[in-house]
């Protein structure tokens, strides 16, 4: 590996990519008004669109084509799956984050098959919910990255909300962390460390769930605060 990539690195912000694109699909309009506010916090997201039906919805994904829709499934009219069948169908490259209360295993096997990446029930905190749109919404490929964010989750393979935030990194996830603040994506990640890009992508999920970082910016400076990395 190049020495550079790990010796010699820093934060360049003038090259960090675009803000992720969310649209909202919740019925409920106080729901989608917090999760505005939290998205319009951070500089890694624009809300492009919103709705409370799924026919709406749907013709502005299509046209809009969001890198994430955050969808709710249980609807007046369209349910939110069935917009989640029209977008995939239609070759949308949206991603899904199902935000529902209905995480029933049949509902699971449903949205699994849909295509969504992540579902995150509605009563898991906040924090919980903008780290798995983090993780989405870094993902190199559209190939399934599936996991549950309960709001009693005590098994960290199924949740996102219950890391410790000091466990000490392992020597590639330093090396991880290194080449994520140099500026390379997954992809680029993978090519120089001999890994498969959906293998950098685990990596960079569970180093974010370890570290309570809710995006690649914040998890590069919790990993500094904790001196694993220089």
């Amino acid at each position: 590996m190049p020495p550079h990539l790990i010796d010699s690195w820093s934060v360049n912000f003038s090259n960090m990519k675009q803000p992720s694109s969310v649209y909202l699909l919740e019925d409920h309009q106080s729901v989608r008004q917090l999760l505005r506010a939290h998205l319009e916090m951070e500089d890694s997201y624009q809300v492009v669109g919103e709705a409370g039906d799924g026919e709406t919805a749907l013709a502005d994904c299509m046209r809009l084509r969001p890198d994430v829709v955050v969808v709710d499934l249980l609807l007046r009219g369209m349910k939110g799956l069935e917009v989640m069948e029209k977008l995939r169908s239609s070759g949308s490259p949206s991603r899904f984050l199902v935000f529902s209360s209905n995480c029933d295993s049949r509902s699971l096997r449903k949205v699994w098959e849909a295509g969504a990446g992540c579902v995150v029930e509605k009563t898991a905190p906040i924090q919980c919910f903008m780290a798995a749109l983090s993780t989405l919404a870094q993902l190199d490929t559209l190939e399934p990255h599936t996991w549950v964010v309960r709001s009693n989750s005590s098994d960290h393979s199924d949740g996102i909300g219950d890391s410790d935030g000091g466990g000490l990194l392992s020597n590639q996830e330093k090396v991880i962390v290194k080449l994520v603040a140099a500026g390379l994506s997954s992809k680029d990640i993978a090519s120089e460390l001999g890994l498969s890009a959906r293998t950098v992508s685990n990596h960079r999920y569970r180093l974010m769930r370890k570290l309570g970082a809710r995006n690649a910016v914040e998890m590069i400076r919790k990993a500094q605060d904790l001196g694993a990395i220089s």
